[in-house]
């Protein structure tokens, strides 16, 4: 998938309550940004620069690769509200989201899993928070015989990942290898915090 756009989900959107399996397949140069028309400058609506789930979809991903996809928030993918995704050895390279999650964002109780053998998310640019990674209203992402390494991604927040009403019991951060990302605040993780939400940070 080359080159397409849309306002959301630059190459795939799936509405509601549907499943899909993907499986060795590229994504490159696919944008998902609202363009009114009446105003170049607009950048901040639209999403999911390869693809977007709206509600209650299953996606599977396996040996996928995302190179250069450009949206208003999940340079990448975007769901958002209560979608399952299951990801088995995936590149995110070079994705760009001028709000938040230059590769994923992710809101509302989906469910993201990452299944054997490593996916690497580098060189992302999220303007605003989570330049690999933006959590929003979800519980954290589960790992199963799978690694993420984590490199050379930019945000103002959070240069690796930005969380936001986490849930501090849905899973541990482990099997990682995050180095040389960088944010003007949260050099690795900026996770947002309000005596009205679900997570506080802990250490």
């Amino acid at each position: 998938f080359n080159n397409n756009y849309a306002p959301t989900g630059g190459a795939l959107f799936l509405d509601n309550e549907n499943a899909l399996a993907i499986t060795n397949v590229s994504f490159y140069n696919n944008t998902a940004i609202l363009k009114s028309g009446t105003d170049s400058s607009e950048t901040s609506s639209g999403g999911g620069g390869a693809i977007a789930l709206n509600f209650f979809n299953y996606l599977d991903i396996q040996n996928t690769v995302f190179i250069n996809n450009l949206a208003a928030a999940g340079g990448a993918i975007l769901s958002i509200s209560k979608n399952s995704i299951t990801a088995w050895s995936l590149s995110m390279l070079y994705n760009v989201a001028n709000t938040i999650g230059g590769a994923i964002a992710m809101y509302d109780s989906t469910v993201l899993t990452f299944y054997n053998n490593v996916t690497t998310l580098a060189f992302n640019d999220a303007t605003m928070a989570g330049g690999a990674i933006a959590l929003s209203d979800c519980n954290l992402w589960s790992m199963q015989n799978a690694s993420l390494i984590i490199t050379n991604n930019i945000a103002a927040r959070g240069s690796a990942f930005a969380f936001k009403s986490l849930n501090i019991y849905s899973g541990s951060l482990m099997n990682l290898y995050i180095a040389s990302n960088i944010a003007t605040a949260g050099g690795t993780i900026f996770w947002l915090y309000d005596s009205s939400m679900k997570s506080e940070p802990m250490g």
